[in-house]
């Protein structure tokens, strides 16, 4: 047997624990006694092997033998290795026992957050933070809402397409947050791309330009929507909340309420127009084909009311996850149903006769660039982040803004400019288009396309009117109606079938609501829309979640300077505006005192919606840069103490 060695000598109190061996009295067990160097304790380490046989024949092992001498037990000597501290390359205005500063990020879009590891905290009863060890090498960190969890164990899901979505105001889960940049592009293509759109190129068209002076201000229009749906969107991806409840830090938490009744009137108003213009085109396509069964275009147009809302209320009612999928179809047949609308009125083009058409005055660009961003820019905007909240978290935030403009201004742009093409090239298409432009639409057409125009017609409405109910639940929500969110987009789909409804029995021109109505409330939404943009840019830092849920957090009850401006701004800018439809013809009160010639081009220009959006983006940076970082260094420390 070979003994244990280099153990050091252990007493006769390191074995008296042990339970005497089995059949041996204690008595009979000697005191433990190393013998020749060797260590052999009675119990766990053996005996030498000579005592083996005394053990077992006698019950009792040899007496040690006096002149046994214990080996001399010497410790090894233990070297630490040599420790160097990492260089401290952290901010240079942290010292010991300081308040902690505000580590503020300089990129806005990226998304990544620049926290400071190793370090040391503490924080006492008033929440006051105190550093008590420097923090070392900075560490990239994915940019998190507060309240979400900050481990995610498996990949994020999309939203199952037939679970009803249950997301309110608070940021949506992380694990659903599957959404790629490049899916903003169809989610917003389907909306825009009704060929409905091709009347607003002929409206533009009448008011006097060439064609050249239409398309340039088709084109501004569409550029100046990039500013608001692509901030908002930014918006929506940082927080992962709907619209108007990110549109608390701008407002307060109660002050916010005037701009959430904004957004409801706003996304009522366009889902009963878009929903009114479905259900009077199907009606009329059916009749000039001799489709309508005897019935009559009034029963039709019931009938495409009530159907076009209740496809539209199904999938609003479902969610984002329905929603997502069935834009994405969606989009795939209008693309396809407008190539196809293109090239069967391709022939119709005549180039010489639409460049022959003299310039007009320079100043109509005002009109029609006011018009194109009405349309496109401010009347999505509220909808903007409410389809980006579901975006990847660490999603680059540059590719978002551009894949979700893109996706709401690349068909609106070649429908528009189509529309101006065809009306340049006829004054009989070009008065049609603006006053009728369904049975335009389909006497341009062979005979054989009134199934494709029907779809091509409709199902860009339907997708519009979908994203306004949807949208409108939100806005409803951020209003302080508790109620589950399909319950708010319930309210909201009653809304705007009685929107719809009470169109079609007051307006008969689609042009005065296209020029009126939608102007009148472009004025308000473009105010909000530039103090929001340009806090959106001003930011260094996302939002503190938790604190746009409830009052006593980052974001006071009212930011009265803002709420302030926003009503008087809408004031400057309805001044400046014009209409002629029974109820808003009191605008324009302003429109005296610029001393302009009768007739002049800008009495009638609606110049107030770009006064309203410039005046709102110079608001914030004038008075809003002190309070922003105050939420921003607030919104941090909150952070660490959550």
């Amino acid at each position: 047997m070979t003994p244990a060695v280099d153990l050091p000598p252990p007493g006769a109190a390191d074995f008296a624990h042990l339970p005497p061996p089995i059949g041996i009295e204690p008595a009979a067990i000697p005191p433990y006694h190393p013998t020749s160097g060797i260590a052999r304790p009675t119990g766990e380490l053996a005996p030498p092997p000579g005592d083996f046989e005394s053990l077992l024949t006698t019950g009792s092992v040899p007496a040690p033998h006096p002149d046994d001498v214990a080996p001399e037990y010497i410790a090894p000597e233990y070297i630490a290795p040599e420790y160097t501290a990492p260089e401290y390359t952290g901010p240079d205005d942290i010292q010991l026992g300081e308040s902690l500063p505000t580590l503020e990020d300089d990129d806005v879009v990226d998304d990544v957050d620049r926290a400071f590891g190793t370090g040391a905290i503490a924080v006492d009863s008033t929440g006051s933070v105190t550093i008590i060890a420097p923090p070392s090498e900075p560490i990239p960190t994915v940019r998190l809402a507060e309240d979400e969890h900050a481990l995610v164990d498996e990949e994020p899901e999309s939203h199952p397409a037939l679970l009803v979505e249950t997301a309110g105001p608070e940021p949506t889960a992380l694990d659903l947050r599957a959404g790629r940049a490049a899916r903003l592009f169809w989610l917003w293509f389907a909306a825009n791309s009704s060929v409905v759109s091709l009347s607003l190129g002929a409206v533009l068209f009448g008011f006097g330009m060439s064609l050249r002076q239409t398309l340039v201000a088709i084109l501004i229009g569409v550029a100046l929507s990039f500013l608001p749906l692509g901030l908002v969107t930014l918006a929506g991806k940082w927080s992962g909340q709907p619209t108007m409840i990110v549109s608390r830090a701008t407002f307060g938490i109660v002050g916010n309420g005037l701009p959430a009744v904004l957004a409801v009137v706003s996304r009522v108003f366009w889902g009963g127009a878009l929903l009114w213009m479905l259900a009077t085109g199907v009606a009329r396509v059916l009749v000039d084909a001799g489709l309508d069964a005897g019935l009559g275009e009034q029963v039709w147009t019931f009938v495409g009311l009530g159907a076009g809302f209740v496809l539209a209320f199904v999938v609003a009612i479902f969610g984002y996850g329905l929603i997502a999928r069935v834009q994405l179809i969606l989009s795939i047949l209008t693309a396809l149903l407008v190539v196809g609308v293109v090239a069967l009125t391709f022939p119709r083009l005549d180039l010489a006769a639409a460049q022959g058409v003299d310039d007009g005055p320079w100043t109509l660009l005002v009109t029609g660039v006011v018009l194109v961003f009405s349309f496109v820019g401010l009347a999505w905007v509220h909808s903007s982040a409410d389809v980006a909240r579901y975006q990847r978290p660490d999603s680059d935030g540059g590719a978002t803004m551009l894949w979700a403009t893109f996706g709401a201004t690349l068909p609106a742009f070649i429908l528009v400019a189509w529309g101006a093409l065809l009306a340049a090239s006829d004054p009989l298409i070009a008065d049609g288009l603006a006053t009728n432009p369904v049975y335009t639409i389909a006497a341009l057409l062979p005979l054989w396309y009134p199934a494709p125009l029907i779809a091509a017609l409709s199902l860009g409405l339907l997708s519009g009117v979908v994203l306004t109910i949807y949208s409108g639940g939100f806005a409803l929500q951020s209003l302080g109606v508790r109620a589950r969110r399909s319950v708010t987009t319930a309210i909201a789909g009653v809304l705007v079938l009685a929107a719809a409804a009470a169109l079609l029995f007051l307006v008969g021109d689609a042009r005065a609501v296209i020029v009126d109505a939608a102007t009148t409330i472009a004025v308000p939404i473009a105010a909000w829309a530039g103090i929001f943009g340009a806090e959106i840019m001003i930011r260094r830092r996302t939002f503190h979640a938790n604190s746009l849920l409830r009052r006593g957090g980052v974001y006071p009850a009212v930011r009265w300077v803002n709420l302030i401006g926003l009503v008087v701004i809408s004031a400057i800018g309805f001044g400046l505006t014009s209409a002629v439809l029974p109820g808003l013809d009191w605008q324009g009160y302003l429109l005296p005192f610029l001393g302009l010639a009768e007739g002049d081009p800008l009495l009638t220009s609606d110049l107030g919606v770009l006064v309203a959006l410039v005046l709102g983006i110079l608001l914030p940076l004038v008075t809003a840069v002190p309070a922003i970082r105050r939420q921003d260094s607030d919104s941090q420390r909150r952070a660490l103490v959550d």
